[in-house]
């Protein structure tokens, strides 16, 4: 995915409208896991970002030519350093996905953008991401208001058993209110029991 690559971004939480409440919790699940389902689903636009990696590698090799010893990636999620390289790796997904009419032998699924302007692309609702991610969506979610309220020990030992690597948090209506990220409370444990030693 995209924002993977540029943003760091390790998991999507999906929300939905249940109940007249916005922003109800359906599931989280990891970015690295949601691509290849995807791209399982919709092979296509796994070869239209293949697509994009070509126009953004030819825009460097281009503007730098093929011998530069600078690298053009500077994290391990492969984010460009510049970021002209990253706009032609969207420029060119985007062309591989949006066309002025879908081809009459292609059943999509499409979406109208605009007159004139259609993309390869299904809007997800809640049916469709469990569908999709059923086995690997995190539904597991803890109250918010419970875990406000609890003394800083149980939060600390809520959020170090939850078994992924984030634990979502849900108002009583069920709408998201926000992600912990364990690695980062054991780690603060981790320094609190070193310093305490």
């Amino acid at each position: 995915m995209i924002l993977k690559r540029m943003r760091s971004m390790q998991a999507v939480v999906f929300v939905d409208t249940a109940k007249d409440v916005h922003g109800h919790f359906v599931g989280m699940c990891a970015s690295d896991v949601i691509r290849w389902r995807l791209a399982r689903a919709y092979p296509k636009l796994e070869v239209a970002l293949a697509n994009g990696e070509i126009r953004a590698w030819s825009q460097f090799v281009v503007s730098r030519g093929p011998f530069q010893t600078q690298p053009p990636i500077d994290n391990d999620q492969g984010r460009f350093v510049d970021s002209n390289n990253a706009a032609e790796l969207l420029r060119g997904f985007l062309g591989n996905i949006q066309v002025p009419v879908p081809p009459p032998n292609d059943p999509g699924p499409w979406e109208q953008l605009s007159p004139g302007r259609f993309e390869y692309a299904q809007w997800l609702n809640a049916p469709l991401v469990e569908k999709l991610f059923a086995d690997v969506l995190d539904v597991a979610a803890m109250s918010f208001d419970a875990f406000r309220l609890a003394d800083r020990s149980t939060r600390a030992r809520l959020v170090v058993e939850h078994p992924r690597a984030w634990l979502p948090l849900v108002r009583a209506d069920g709408r998201f209110q926000g992600l912990i990220n364990r690695a980062r409370v054991e780690q603060a444990v981790a320094v609190g029991m070193v310093a305490s030693a």
